[in-house]
């Protein structure tokens, strides 16, 4: 009788462990492959716990599939060499396009209505300075014709332009964090209410 109540006990036991979800035991842990980055920054392909991957991408590391650091365009493969990300339908559209405007109130705006996404690009915009005076511009990017209130989530600035001169921003990350492309890139005059006599040239790569 002592015997089936200590068998009984145990039974219980067990299942109060797989009711509430843990790992029975030996169990062990799934592997991941990781971008192992050496001391002179070469990366290598190794396989470790799931549990040792947050410290590694710590310190560092990458998985196959994330951008290449400071090289844009590449992205690691499935062994850690990195391989070209073809351009994206926004980055070829951008890249060379060149405007130029005389009056555009209040500011000058470049919308985007597709679902494609950068693909890990950079764009360059330089704002070329045609007009007599001195002019500085903000430019930002936003999802404002798709949300009430509309969300910037990406801007930078020129320092004041002399007439005849030139100025360059880049922008990286451009994709909205929400995962929606569609979005309008916004040209504004920080110095007047009007962008005129000048010219913004766009290099994405």
């Amino acid at each position: 009788m002592k015997r089936m109540m200590r068998v009984t006990i145990v039974t219980i036991a067990a299942l109060a462990v797989t009711a509430l979800g843990l790992p029975a035991a030996g169990a062990m842990p799934a592997k991941v492959d990781v971008c192992h980055v050496d001391e002179v920054g070469e990366y290598k392909l190794i396989n470790v716990s799931e549990r040792a991957v947050g410290r590694l991408l710590a310190r560092g590391d990458s998985l196959p599939g994330d951008p290449v650091p400071g090289t844009p365009g590449f992205v690691f493969g499935e062994d850690c060499t990195a391989v070209a990300v073809p351009p994206s339908a926004l980055c070829s559209t951008l890249d060379g396009y060149v405007v130029s405007t005389t009056s555009s109130a209040p500011s000058f705006r470049i919308a985007f209505t597709n679902n494609d996404l950068f693909a890990h690009e950079v764009v360059s915009v330089t704002v070329t300075n045609t007009d007599t005076i001195a002019q500085a511009f903000a430019i930002t990017i936003s999802n404002e014709l798709y949300v009430t209130p509309a969300t910037t989530f990406k801007s930078g600035a020129t320092p004041l332009i002399a007439p005849g001169a030139s100025e360059t921003i880049e922008l990286d990350n451009l994709n909205d964090p929400a995962g929606n492309s569609r979005f309008i890139l916004r040209l504004e005059p920080a110095t007047s209410t009007t962008v005129q006599n000048v010219t913004f040239s766009f290099a994405c790569s």
